[in-house]
C-alpha cells in the first residue's frame, strides 16, 4: 500500500461550514469595535483627568 493509499479517508468528518465562518469572523469583529469603543473613551477619561473608579465604571459598561 502506498503513502498515498494510507491517507485516504484519514481527515476528519467535518467539513468546512462557511456559516459557522462567517459567525465566527462577525463575532470578533463586534468584540474589536467593542474594545475600541472602550479604548477611546479612556483615552478620552485620562486625557480629562477622570479617576480609575470612573474608568472601571465605562469598561463594565461597554456594550
Amino acid at each position: 500500500m502506498s503513502i498515498r493509499g494510507s491517507r485516504v479517508g484519514a481527515r476528519g468528518k467535518t467539513s468546512y461550514d462557511p456559516s459557522a465562518w462567517a459567525e465566527k469572523k462577525r463575532t470578533a469583529i463586534e468584540r474589536a469595535e467593542k474594545l475600541k469603543v472602550e479604548r477611546r473613551k479612556m483615552k478620552e477619561a485620562a486625557r480629562d483627568g477622570v479617576e480609575t473608579e470612573a474608568l472601571l465604571e465605562v469598561h463594565d459598561n461597554v456594550k
